[in-house]
């Protein structure tokens, strides 16, 4: 397995390229600590936390292999390419809303992986299974970007404590 860690707090910036993944997938797994210290203001409905892609931001496959955003409407928002679907997202809306709980300690995992012969798509946050749903077009990518954040929207406002990807 190849692995990309973060060990020490960061926060993540507009267009910044972490690194490039070869051979990425079909099999991967994104672990993450964050601090949720605030949401998007009403100017912009999204803003990213993490993105890998094979270069655009959307509409084709390997686009979104798995990305991660929060809207203003306080709920994060998970992409993966599922199939056909290059942008098959969740929410998750499960977030408190008051703000006390802002600085609350997020961990998430976002993986693709095997289990009893098929390719399965799961998100887990905080211990809790959030999606599991089956891949039957997974993808190798050649070269993936990873993006802390992506150039297309603004950065997140959240302090990443950890992140590993396995790939």
């Amino acid at each position: 397995d190849r692995v990309v860690e973060k060990t020490r707090p960061f926060s993540p910036t507009k267009g910044h390229l972490e690194a490039t993944l070869k051979n990425y997938g079909p099999a991967f797994k994104v672990e993450m600590k964050f601090k949720l210290k605030g949401f998007p203001s009403n100017s912009s409905d999204w803003e990213n936390i993490l993105h890998i892609t094979v270069g655009e931001d959307a509409n084709k496959r390997g686009t979104r292999y798995p990305s991660l955003w929060i809207n203003k409407n306080k709920f994060l928002h998970f992409t993966n390419c599922v199939d056909d679907t290059s942008n098959y997202s969740k929410d998750y809306r499960s977030l408190p809303t008051y703000s006390s709980n802002q600085h609350q300690l997020y961990h998430i995992i976002i993986q693709q992986k095997l289990i009893e012969g098929k390719w399965m798509y799961q998100v887990f946050v905080d211990g809790q299974l959030f999606v599991s749903v089956e891949n039957t077009k997974p993808m190798r990518l050649d070269e993936a970007k990873l993006y802390l954040s992506d150039p297309w929207y603004n950065a997140a406002n959240v302090e990443f404590t950890y992140l590993r990807i396995e790939y």
